[in-house]
């Protein structure tokens, strides 16, 4: 199967939505996963006053479908919010779920989570993660911006994409007309 990776006309822009989403919420950790083939997977991770150590693995790969109420919540547009990783909501059974026994080594810093998916015209194109070590971090304001930041990564990455493409269909034609 291929893997999902940054082109390196999004590489720039992922960067810069990490350092802007660090001023508006505080994190320890961030993500940004893209769909693909029903399946999403880990293509930018940013650790905030973790450093490096541990860090995510990118192309961690897990299937967009779930028997998991939390997760097909945030799959169907919803932004989802545990303020304790191993408490007994449903968002936080999902991410148990989800990351297996990853919990204790690479999400061990994790106790706050926020989920909010990626999405233009109701096609999911990813999942932006925002996570702390502090339980109960996030407020409702929190999620507002998590939910408004993710609205306009999602419609920066289908620019993006349509730049690209629209770039590669130009040199297509190019070589079309020059070769004849």
């Amino acid at each position: 199967s291929r893997r999902v990776t940054l082109t390196p006309d999004l590489e720039p822009l992922i960067e810069l939505i990490f350092d802007q989403m660090q001023r508006m919420i505080p994190y320890e950790s961030a993500a940004i996963a893209l769909a693909e083939d029903g399946m999403l997977a880990t293509v930018a991770t940013r650790r905030g006053s973790l450093g490096a150590s541990n860090p995510t693995p990118l192309g961690n790969r897990f299937s967009i479908d779930s028997p998991m109420p939390g997760w097909n919540a945030l799959m169907t547009g919803t932004t989802v919010y545990t303020p304790n990783v191993h408490g007994d909501d449903e968002v936080a059974q999902t991410f148990r779920w989800r990351v297996g026994e990853q919990i204790h080594t690479v999400f061990a810093h994790v106790v706050s989570f926020i989920a909010t998916p990626l999405m233009v015209k109701n096609e999911l194109l990813g999942v932006m993660f925002i996570s702390s070590s502090q339980e109960d971090r996030y407020t409702q304001h929190d999620l507002d911006l998590a939910r408004a930041t993710a609205n306009q990564v999602a419609v920066a990455i289908q620019n993006t994409r349509l730049h690209g493409q629209s770039r590669e269909v130009a040199g297509r034609q190019e070589r079309h007309r020059l070769g004849r």
